[in-house]
């Protein structure tokens, strides 16, 4: 009985052969071997793209030369066909500064102004203050209390030429004597003695552009030998740093700030008006009274544009 159980055993086991192994390595080794290639493949995709792309443009660059002349016949043999559009090497053979900067030619002459846009300038504005003329009065002067219209015509009657003379306008300072271009500007004051004989006590001159320093702190008084005595009197500008600019930069005011003249405190600081196309050469520091003293320019600021309903940076819509 046992042999009969060991022999359906021994049966049932040879029903179901053993697989070959060599098969199995060979086919294991074939898809190691594929994923490997991939593997490589990719990691060469990723590491090198400039090299894939250098080697695209030179086989591009390579069709291009190989067609090119094939076009340029067709081109010439056929001018009606449309070979305008095509792209021939003759299209191509002049590289740009990119390429030529990339291919290492340093000694090569790159233009890069070629094909640069000219942006047009705009037309200059004409300047206000180079068509007056500034006629000085006293605060107490007749003309003062003349409508514009009657001293336009007064002053249109002094002169030989009514036309240089577009308006006239009351200003702090006296009249202003507005001409139509700056060169009439000029030709009204060569009758500056007529007019200021006329207005009687006054000084008659070209407006100009004044750029105002601010030197301090100061003391507001100096004492010498006579006793304590106001820079402004004359000790100012006798000092030598002082007198050596005085040539060059002509100074057409000099008076104590406002908050300076309020102010108990002994120092102050002087305003200083000079021309404006002087105001480069003014020193930033001077050496007055035996100390050293900071200049300030002092420059017009335009107000920022506020809308007035919603008072955002734009003008009112």
């Amino acid at each position: 009985l046992e042999i009969n159980i060991d022999a359906e055993s021994e049966s049932e086991i040879d029903d179901f052969p053993v697989l070959p192994s060599a098969p199995l390595l060979k086919r294991t080794f074939e898809s190691l071997s594929l994923s490997d290639s991939i593997h490589n493949k990719t990691v060469n995709q990723t590491e090198d793209p400039p090299l894939q792309n250098s080697n695209l443009m030179k086989k591009a660059r390579g069709l291009l030369n190989l067609v090119g002349p094939y076009l340029e016949e067709m081109k010439i043999d056929c001018p009606g066909a449309g070979a305008d559009n095509m792209p021939t090497s003759s299209k191509y053979k002049k590289s740009s500064w990119a390429a030529t900067a990339a291919n290492g030619h340093n000694n090569a002459a790159i233009n890069l102004t070629q094909r640069l846009p000219r942006r047009p300038t705009p037309p200059q504005g004409q300047s206000h203050e180079d068509r007056r003329v500034m006629v000085r009065l006293n605060s107490e002067h007749e003309a003062r209390k003349t409508e514009p219209f009657l001293l336009r015509q007064q002053i249109q009657r002094m002169i030989p030429d009514p036309s240089l003379v577009v308006d006239a306008i009351v200003v702090p300072s006296g009249v202003t004597i507005l001409a139509p271009t700056p060169a009439k500007a000029a030709t009204i004051l060569q009758y500056k003695e007529v007019i200021a004989q006329r207005f009687g006590n006054a000084v008659v001159e070209r407006q100009e552009s004044w750029t105002t320093f601010v030197i301090g702190p100061l003391p507001k008084f100096i004492s010498t030998m006579d006793g304590p005595q106001d820079p402004l009197e004359g000790l100012l500008l006798q000092e030598p740093s002082f007198a050596s600019i005085r040539d060059e930069v002509p100074i057409r005011q000099m008076a104590w700030t406002r908050r300076s003249k309020e102010s108990p405190e002994p120092l102050g600081h002087i305003r200083i008006h000079v021309p404006e196309t002087k105001a480069n050469k003014f020193p930033s520091r001077l050496q007055l009274f035996g100390a050293a003293v900071g200049i300030q320019r002092i420059r017009e600021h335009k107000p920022v544009t506020t809308c007035e309903k919603c008072h955002g940076f734009h003008s009112t819509r």
